[in-house]
């Protein structure tokens, strides 16, 4: 049994005539029969099964599709071959193209984007002028907002939050409840995991890892097969690189540099001159 139908209200968008949908039953507990919704090319656009539903200005056209229980709503579009599933929510300007995935319990609001072949999956939430592209993956608890990138074959899992102006990408993985802030990179097949946090213009790159409760700020750089971990902090303009690892309470500050096999338990810092 059909649940809506395309009456002649219409807009052109994209030279694509949408047509608006008018609810002939009741759908879910938001939707009574009689209620105009968002606009679609056509019914091939949003299933007649579920509670699914566009709303307000929503549009939704080419080969998109929002189907089960998801909501498209406010000024968001989707469109090309994208799809909104499950539960997922989809709101305020937000934009999905391309072959973008977005289901689960998935959020994404503001002016997040999601393009390319990115998927976003169980409760993440995308928001503000976060963007997801290439076959970046997003997943289970996780937080990508303000205006942080993930791209290529990133991605982050578990209760990580991306946030800033940060950049995640190349094969990138931040996990557990790791944070990373402000404008932090994390590149190549770096990993951040545990409770650590990212920060600054921090760097983390090539094979590199930080994790358990380690923090790295500044202008610092993890790189190599370097590894960050403990309660170690790593400050300023210091580098950590080859196999090099700072662990337990050691903190690596301003212009030190940590390489080769050396390893740091202990505080590393410049030592003050006397005046």
């Amino acid at each position: 049994m059909k649940k809506y139908e395309l009456i002649s209200n219409t807009i052109t968008e994209a030279n694509r005539g949408l047509y608006q949908i008018k609810a002939l039953r009741d759908i879910g507990d938001f939707v009574k029969a009689g209620d105009l919704g968002g606009y679609i090319e056509s019914e091939k656009n949003l299933s007649h099964d579920g509670n699914c539903w566009v709303d307000r200005d929503a549009q939704v056209y080419e080969n998109a599709l929002v189907c089960d229980n998801a909501y498209v709503g406010d000024f968001a579009t989707v469109r090309n071959n994208a799809k909104v599933c499950n539960n997922a929510r989809v709101e305020g300007c937000a934009s999905i193209c391309d072959n973008a995935y977005v289901g689960d319990n998935v959020h994404v609001y503001n002016c997040a984007q999601l393009f390319g072949n990115s998927k976003a999956l169980n409760n993440v939430r995308l928001y503000n002028n976060a963007v997801m592209c290439d076959d970046s993956v997003a997943c289970d608890n996780t937080i990508v907002c303000n205006n942080a990138l993930l791209r290529d074959n990133a991605k982050i899992c578990g209760w990580a939050q991306i946030t800033g102006n940060s950049k995640i990408y190349d094969n990138a993985i931040v996990s557990g409840n790791a944070q990373i802030l402000n404008d932090a990179r994390i590149y190549g097949n770096a990993k951040i995991y545990g409770n650590a946090v990212v920060f600054g213009n921090a760097l983390v790159f090539d094979d590199a890892q930080v994790y358990q409760n380690a923090n790295v700020s500044g202008t610092s750089k993890i790189y190599g097969r370097g590894k960050v971990y403990g309660r170690a902090s790593v400050y300023e303009e210091a580098a950590v690189f080859d196999d090099a690892k700072v662990c337990e309470n050691a903190i690596i500050g301003s212009n030190v540099q940590l390489s080769g096999n050396a390893i740091a338990v202990y505080s590393l810092l410049p030592q003050k001159k006397n005046l």
